[in-house]
């Protein structure tokens, strides 16, 4: 097995999450949390846990503008992002890390 860790320049990383923000938005967000809003889920069920519903949830009760929720789904997807990269530093420390940029080069 050849195992590689695929690294992600953190500006780059910003830039594609607050892409995704808006697309995500743009594709019809709203309308699934509204989905999932009447299906009457109890409140602590892992499908309100998803990054970006209960931000939508306070969009749709009137609590913030839709410019905030974009913000807040990109700060909590970075958020997330960091987990991640942090718990692959330390658990994949003999996996050979290249850049993304790189990936085609080893293919």
């Amino acid at each position: 097995f050849l195992k590689l860790y695929i690294n992600c320049n953190r500006d780059k990383l910003i830039e594609k999450i607050e892409k995704r923000t808006a697309n995500m938005i743009k594709l019809g967000a709203i309308k699934e949390v509204k989905k999932l809003r009447n299906s009457k889920l109890l409140p602590k069920s892992s499908a309100n846990k998803i990054i970006g519903v209960n931000e939508i949830n306070q969009f749709l009760e009137k609590k913030i503008k839709i410019e905030e929720v974009k913000k807040l789904i990109s700060i909590k997807t970075r958020q997330y992002a960091k987990r991640q990269a942090t718990w692959s530093r330390s658990k994949m420390k003999s996996w050979i890390n290249i850049e993304r940029e790189d990936v085609k080069s080893w293919f």
